[in-house]
């Protein structure tokens, strides 16, 4: 029999829970909420006002963290949450052993309480009496019965060569399997999709209630959730139910009592309706509805009180009351990926578990800030600073008697009145600028010196070349928010050197061990792409400008000979052209954008290793083009009388629970080299990014166009460059 192996897809997971439930009562911004709350029998209620009501960051805890349970051979390949259980929430780990190519599966519950960690049951298919070709879909628990519920797809070709695909729905039980549900029919008389490759649509398929109820939302052939299908715990069919044209199913709420509602969006209407399954009727009714442009994202209901997420948002809806208070902001927290969030609930206090690029956290919130009189003012003059606001959080946590104020002052109005309030010995404490906005503070005497603020200890945590960026001559002032290598990728038997001045460059081309033009993935640049490609980024380091006496050489042959070597190309497949893919060249470098994770970064090494590429950067004058890009740099006020308090916000960047923080996104990299480790040489070797004068790029690629049209000669189009760029030069000095 020929075996196929299917794309592994898991799902996220609810559980079923046999836990008493016990009545929790609530008191200050969440209202006064009895478990016993009868929402069944009444219309929902909603205000159209949102009431304002922050909250803070108190703590945070990793759930992904599980190194202790993994072998010196193993890496978490996915993990799956399976719902929260009184005080517990749990989760199936998938454990992939990379030499074996085997994988072993572990619930673990996680005590809301005192953050503590256990192991429910580790179990591997053939424990259970499955050999491949059987793929997990998607699991659920019931902990205090020690029940595990598997979806299970089996896959082979029969013996006439035929594929044969069949779904198991199977609980398990000490590694045995004590009941199975042959799902195969039902999925394939309902048209809905068999093969788990195509499931994996980020959302739950199946919720189990305390009454037994199994809820089934699974995807059709058209990759759309049209039905919620309701089941008994035999597996039989109670009734199914149709969404309505024009609309979404959102994930289900869980409600305190152990049971389930189902927003529904309502495109045509931009509104979300909740309906939920009705036993003594077997009927699915609407039980109101709330306004909502698409984004909302409800998350949990607790009492009388329905959270939800919308816009970045945490927003509590009663409704009993209609009242809805927003509880805090994320996005001013530092964070953004609201597509992870979920509320959960322990002794009537409220925690957010969210995950980000570096894991899986809980964070408990409180219900006001504690107000201290010696706050920092942190301003923004960038308008991009999810680390530092992530920073800010992080010392709030480490210190609840800091008071941090946060403006976004990326107006220009704004930049106005912080060098007024600068020139009267105020401002505030730390600022987000750019790199060039440090340097002309500098010249204002506005910044203090960055290692007199953290201390050595502080600044050696930062990679070397990061601290390149915050340097103004020999002095300290600014730490990097992120940063990312932009570099040149060439083949080792195409250039021996490991650097390459713009002469090199020309002759290796002359010589022929070096393509022209670009390769962008599976294409060829054309001439006019690959120089401007190349000479964005040399304006202040190259033979054109003579910096020193602002003087523009743009009419020399040595510049002509350089624009020449691109020779005259069009866009075209490295597959239609003549070429050892060896002597093509390429931009690459080190970034959140191609390289995502831990095993990847050491993929893409093994992948430099073996085919034999390496960095030799953007060819220079001086001969480094490895450059170091930065997303801003954090600088401090040289009227700062809150020194101490700037060192423990410092501190708390610089820390592993901000530097291991990832965005969607996001190219830049950790600062410290948090989870890079291996491409801290790479990172090292780069010179900060220089300035890019857009205004000399302009006048280059303006004047440049007629040539690569063949509309003027290269001579013309230089003549023009240079006095167009030295009138620049004159008028700028």
């Amino acid at each position: 029999m020929k075996k196929i192996r299917f794309i592994w897809v898991v799902l996220l997971l609810l559980c079923l829970s046999a836990c008493a439930k016990e009545k929790v009562s609530e008191q200050g911004t969440y209202g006064t909420e009895e478990s016993t709350v009868d929402w069944r029998g009444q219309e929902f209620q909603v205000q159209e006002n949102v009431a304002r009501n922050w909250t803070i960051w108190m703590d945070k805890f990793n759930l992904i963290d599980i190194s202790d349970m993994v072998s010196s051979d193993e890496s978490v390949f996915m993990s799956i949450y399976l719902g929260q259980f009184g005080e517990k929430v749990y989760y199936l780990y998938e454990l992939y052993n990379k030499e074996s190519q085997n994988s072993r599966y572990a619930c673990v519950s996680v005590n809301l309480t005192d953050m503590t960690r256990s192991v429910h049951s580790e179990f591997t298919m053939s424990d259970i009496g499955y050999m491949a070709p059987y793929y997990l879909v998607f699991g659920a628990c019931m902990p205090e019965e020690g029940i595990l519920m598997l979806d299970l797809e089996e896959g082979y070709y029969n013996a006439d060569e035929e594929l044969v695909r069949n779904r198991y729905w199977s609980y398990i039980e000490d590694k045995k399997i004590v009941k199975q549900i042959d799902m195969t029919s039902f999925v394939k008389d309902n048209d809905l999709f068999l093969d788990a490759g195509f499931i994996g649509n980020g959302e739950n398929q199946v919720y189990l209630a305390d009454d037994g109820c199994i809820y089934y939302l699974p995807m059709d052939k058209y990759y759309d959730v049209n039905f919620l299908y309701v089941f008994d715990g035999e597996g039989n069919l109670l009734n199914q139910y149709q969404k309505p044209q024009n609309s979404i199913f959102r994930s289900p709420i869980r409600t305190q009592d152990g049971d389930y509602l189902f927003p529904i969006y309502m495109s045509h209407k931009k509104c979300v309706d909740i309906v939920c399954y009705d036993n003594e009727s077997n009927s699915v009714r609407k039980l109101g509805g709330i306004e909502d442009n698409g984004a909302m994202k409800p998350v949990v209901m607790h009492g009388s009180r329905i959270y939800y997420i919308s816009e970045n948002k945490v927003i509590s809806w009663d409704i009993v009351t209609g009242d809805r208070t927003e509880c805090c902001n994320l996005e001013d927290l530092g964070y953004y990926n609201n597509s992870s969030l979920l509320m959960l609930w322990c002794n009537a206090k409220p925690y957010i578990r969210f995950k980000d690029g570096s894991g899986e956290w809980i964070v408990s919130t409180s219900e006001s800030e504690m107000v201290n009189d010696s706050a920092i003012e942190v301003a923004d003059l960038l308008g991009d600073s999810r680390r530092l606001k992530a920073a800010i959080t992080q010392a709030k946590m480490d210190n609840r008697n800091m008071s941090v104020s946060f403006a976004d002052a990326s107006g220009d109005t704004d930049k106005n009145r912080i060098y007024a309030e600068f020139a009267a010995g105020n401002g505030p404490d730390v600022m987000l600028v750019s790199r060039d906005e440090m340097f002309n503070m500098v010249d204002k005497g506005m910044l203090a010196d960055m290692e007199d603020i953290i201390g050595l200890e502080n600044k050696e945590k930062l990679i070397g070349s990061a601290v390149k960026v915050g340097m103004v001559g020999d002095v300290f002032y600014g730490v990097p928010q992120g940063i990312y290598m932009e570099s040149v990728i060439v083949h080792e038997d195409s250039v021996k050197e490991n650097t390459w001045t713009h002469e090199q460059f020309m002759d290796s081309v002359l010589a022929g061990d070096i393509y022209p033009c670009v390769k962008i993935g599976n294409s060829l640049c054309s001439s006019q792409i690959s120089f401007k490609l190349i000479t964005r980024l040399n304006l202040t380091d190259s033979f054109f400008i003579d910096w020193e006496k602002r003087q523009s050489r743009f009419a020399s042959d040595d510049v002509k000979r350089f624009i020449e070597t691109f020779g005259d190309y069009e866009l075209t497949s490295i597959d239609d052209v003549d070429v050892d893919k060896k002597k093509t060249y390429q931009i690459g470098g080190v970034s959140n954008g191609n390289i995502h994770d831990e095993d990847s970064y050491q993929d893409y090494l093994e992948y430099l290793e073996k085919s034999g590429y390496k960095y030799i950067g953007y060819p220079t004058s001086q001969g480094n083009g490895n450059y170091l890009r930065d997303d801003g740099v954090i600088v401090v006020n040289v009227n700062t009388i809150h020194k101490e308090e700037v060192r423990e916000l410092i501190e708390a960047f610089l820390g592993d629970e901000v530097q291991s923080l990832k965005y969607i996104g996001d190219d830049y990299v950790s600062v410290t080299g948090y989870g890079i480790e291996d491409f801290i040489p790479y990172l090292e070797m780069c010179v900060p990014f220089p300035a890019e004068n857009t205004v000399i790029q302009s006048i280059v690629f303006e004047e440049l166009e007629p040539y690569f049209e063949h509309d003027k000669t290269l001579e013309q189009a230089l003549k023009l460059i240079d006095s167009r760029v030295q009138i620049y030069l004159d008028e700028t000095e």
